[in-house]
């Protein structure tokens, strides 16, 4: 599956893929502060996503695509919100398997998010 996502990804929606694959090296790279920067960087992949899909920024873009479900909007902006928090926005570094689990959510909802859009 994260095959053919960052296949998909780079077809068509390479500013996604750069940043999923920063969010991939950032996280395997370490450093003193590489696991907020894959936050960061993984937040920036789900952004692109959404933009690419809706044009517009993360938050009215996960409305636009997720108008039947509150409970499934609601699960995207809490990603998008850990995300920022561990993140761009983060004062201290997230733990490593808050890190990993970050990346695979990430994963999952681009998945949706193609889905959604018919581009799976």
């Amino acid at each position: 599956r994260v095959d053919k996502l960052r296949e998909l990804l780079g077809v068509r929606h390479p500013s996604a893929l750069t940043a999923l694959q920063s969010a991939y090296e950032n996280y395997q790279g370490g450093g003193a502060d590489g696991n907020r920067q894959a936050c960061e960087a993984a937040r920036n992949a789900f952004e692109n996503l959404v933009r690419d899909l809706t044009h517009k920024d993360l938050g009215p873009g996960i409305d636009d695509l997720s108008p039947d479900d509150e409970k499934r909007r609601k699960l995207f902006k809490d990603l998008r919100d850990a995300l920022s928090v561990w993140g761009p926005h983060g004062s201290a570094q997230p733990k490593e398997a808050d890190v990993y689990l970050s990346l695979r959510m990430t994963e999952e909802a681009l998945i949706w998010t193609l889905r959604a859009a018919n581009e799976w």
